[in-house]
């Protein structure tokens, strides 16, 4: 028996491929790295069956970066001294869907 499969898409409509999960432990431990070499000292990790969100803070503003379970960063959200920039990625982590950037600096 010969099967064939069909993998293009109808024009303008993705299909999401299957990815491996990721060794979300190390992604924990090199973004802990990352975030307290950017000087955030207190640091929040949580994660559910979705996602996994980590969170630095500082007395100028925190960052925050949420991953899907393949690993890849679909949202980061910087602020220093209420000035800052939010960013959503496609579930590749590398294709930037929206950008904000944001100043609340003077409704302190």
């Amino acid at each position: 028996m010969h099967i064939h499969a069909h993998v293009a898409a109808v024009p303008g409509h993705r299909h999401p491929l299957g990815r491996p999960p990721a060794n979300l432990g190390g992604l924990v431990r090199d973004q802990l790295r990352k975030i307290t070499s950017e000087g955030f000292t207190e640091v929040d990790v949580r994660w559910n069956s979705i996602v996994l969100s980590i969170e630095g803070q500082n007395a100028q503003g925190f960052v925050r970066r949420v991953f899907n379970g393949s690993g890849a960063c679909v949202m980061e959200k910087v602020d220093r001294d209420g000035r800052g920039v939010e960013r959503y990625y496609d579930s590749d982590g590398i294709t930037l869907l929206s950008e904000e950037m944001f100043d609340t600096s003077a409704n302190r």
